[in-house]
């Protein structure tokens, strides 16, 4: 049985996305997260009962899109960058896919990897 929180036409899954960010920033930042906050006991107990892919997908990612979608139309309040955000998810998704042929994302989760083994 589906989960209808997750079904399509659902708020949460209206607002899961990164903006005009598209698919390609949203698994950018999502790597990103991961690899500053690695799976820890304590980090699992307080998203608990989310995984930690559905709570990067669904939360982390769509909060920190809206962030950077207010530093981009600086000075602005977050609820419009959310706005913007969730305006501009289908349009970011065409522009930015993440099976595009090209290898910027390897070459920026490479990068990450790399930063952060160093620390």
């Amino acid at each position: 049985m589906q989960n209808s929180a997750l079904c399509s036409g659902s708020a949460i899954l209206d607002h899961s996305h990164a903006g005009y960010y598209g698919d390609k920033g949203a698994a950018i930042i999502e790597h990103t997260l991961i690899a500053l906050f690695l799976a820890s006991a304590e980090l699992t107990a307080a998203i608990w009962p989310l995984p930690l892919t559905q709570f990067m997908t669904y939360f982390m990612v769509p909060y920190v899109a809206t962030l950077l979608i207010a530093d981009d139309y600086s000075p602005t309040t977050v609820v419009k960058a959310h706005k913007i955000m969730v305006a501009s998810s289908n349009a970011g998704s065409l522009i930015h896919p993440t099976n595009d042929d090209d290898t910027e994302l390897e070459e920026i989760f490479h990068r990450n990897i790399v930063t952060f083994q160093l620390k």
